[in-house]
């Protein structure tokens, strides 16, 4: 389990714990049920396959969907902990800067043939922390 968080949901914030993430079962209607006084009810079956488009975070308190992609889960996690959304800024910043020198260092190691030491890799990465 995660540490609490204050999450505002429905307008009211409420502490609440993310207990998993899963990807929501594909269905597919079997049947129509009528209900006498409530109208009809669908009746739905699983296919075994999962929807990997949409990704269903579980809280204690809600039920959360979201596009299963980087930009949707930003904005939702930053919606969902407001009061983190400065220290998630940061990380975000630091792996860009260790993405681009990531980047700058295999290019390199293109220019000199494909052959970077090990020894080389480590002082490079510890000049930039």
């Amino acid at each position: 389990m995660q540490k609490p968080f204050i999450l505002k949901y429905n307008g009211r914030p409420t502490q609440v714990e993310l207990r998993r993430v899963t990807y929501p079962p594909i269905t597919r209607l079997k049947e129509t049920v009528a209900i006498p006084g409530f109208g009809n009810a669908p009746v739905r079956e699983g296919t075994g396959k999962f929807n990997k488009s949409q990704v269903t975070l579980w809280t204690s308190s809600a039920i959360i969907s979201v596009d299963a992609n980087k930009d949707a889960v930003h904005d939702r996690i930053r919606r969902l902990r407001q009061q983190e959304s400065q220290l998630l800024d940061e990380i975000d910043t630091q792996i860009k800067l260790l993405r681009e020198r990531r980047e700058a260092i295999l290019k390199l190691a293109w220019q000199k043939a494909n052959i970077v030491t090990v020894k080389e890799l480590v002082e490079q990465v510890d000049a930039v922390s």
